[in-house]
């Protein structure tokens, strides 16, 4: 993956920034491009977020969030295949 060349923020106690312009998606894009992790999962009801994370994004309900019986599975499926198979499963 390639990180957007976009200025952006990450709102974090680190920073010391109270507040922050950025959608909730390109900040957590931005921390996806420094830390670089294995495998990341992201859940927002929110439409800003970088199509680049459209693979690890949920997106959730936004009045029920993840209680939506469309979006529960999702999350569920998405972690299981994160972990990937159990020991001693064929």
């Amino acid at each position: 993956m390639r990180c957007l060349k976009a200025q952006h923020c990450f709102c974090a106690a680190s920073s010391r920034t109270l507040s922050c312009a950025s959608p909730l998606g390109v900040q957590v894009w931005g921390d996806v491009c420094r830390r670089r992790p294995e495998a990341w999962l992201g859940l927002d009801d929110d439409a800003g977020w970088p199509a680049v994370c459209g693979a690890q994004l949920v997106q959730t309900d936004p009045v029920l969030g993840i209680s939506a019986p469309a979006v529960l599975a999702e999350p569920q499926t998405r972690l299981a295949a994160l972990r990937g198979p159990e020991k001693g499963s064929p």
